[in-house]
Parts: structure tokens; C-alpha cells; sequence
């Protein structure tokens, strides 16, 4: 699996006209990855990822002391 920079490094060189065999050399994988990385989208985020509590910080009564 490829990381995230990775993923988004292929689709910019592939948008600039890079070729996968190139890509997949100078990134250090293989031609089926990098294909694969531009045929199919991102996995999508885990449900632990998507349902996390929201943290909100109270607002501060300082009132310049």
C-alpha cells in the first residue's frame, strides 16, 4: 500500500504528463501500483476515523486581568 504524499505525488505527475513507467522508477514502485493508484480512488477513511468526538476549547473570561 502507498502512502498518502505518495498517492498524491502520482496524481500531480500524472496531471503534468509523466509517464507511469516513469513515475513508478522514480518513486521506487511498481507499474501495477502506480496504475493502480490512478484507476482506483482513495480508500475511503475508516468508521473509527469518521466518528470521533469534536473538542471544542471554552472561551477564555479574562477580560485583560
Amino acid at each position: 500500500m502507498t502512502s498518502k504524499a505518495k498517492r498524491e505525488m502520482i496524481h500531480h505527475w500524472a496531471e503534468r504528463g509523466y509517464g507511469i513507467p516513469t513515475t513508478a522508477k522514480l518513486l521506487n514502485l511498481t507499474v501495477d501500483e502506480v496504475r493502480a493508484v490512478l484507476t482506483y480512488p482513495e480508500p475511503p477513511a475508516s468508521k473509527s476515523d469518521r466518528y470521533r468526538p469534536e473538542f471544542i476549547e471554552p472561551p477564555s473570561f479574562d477580560f485583560g486581568e
